[in-house]
């Protein structure tokens, strides 16, 4: 509202300004013509100013605030495999009959190529 009330208050002292430098140009008064251009500026002055508070300002981006939050620690694991311990052998339990460029894996007994060096299944060295 403080706004708008400088606004009209700029209009108004705006046109008696130029009805000052009307009235000095008339009458060829030079002194009045002077306060007439001051009065005239102040005017503008004071209107632009009004316009001015009016915009919102924009501002400028603050840094986050930091919030410091509790921070759950997870148990310690350890990166190094424990122990490996294979499986224990399985021997096929039926008799059958294999087909061509096959064998059963030593230790999981799975039916794998005959030419692998490592069981796809349970990994296990076929040497």
């Amino acid at each position: 509202m403080a706004n708008s009330l400088l606004i009209v208050f700029s209009i108004v002292l705006d046109a008696l300004g130029i009805f000052a430098i009307l009235f000095a140009f008339a009458y060829q008064n030079i002194a009045m013509l002077g306060v007439a251009f001051a009065v005239f500026v102040i005017s503008v002055i004071i209107l632009v100013w009004a316009f001015k508070e009016e915009t919102p300002k924009k501002e400028a981006p603050s840094a986050p605030t930091r919030v410091e939050t509790p921070v759950k620690m997870k148990p310690k694991v350890s990166t190094i495999p424990a122990k490996s311990t294979k499986p224990k052998p399985v021997k096929p339990t039926k008799t059958t009959v294999l087909p061509p460029n096959t064998v059963y894996c030593t230790y999981c007994g799975k039916q794998i190529p005959k030419d692998i060096l490592f069981c796809p299944n349970c990994g296990s060295s076929m040497e």
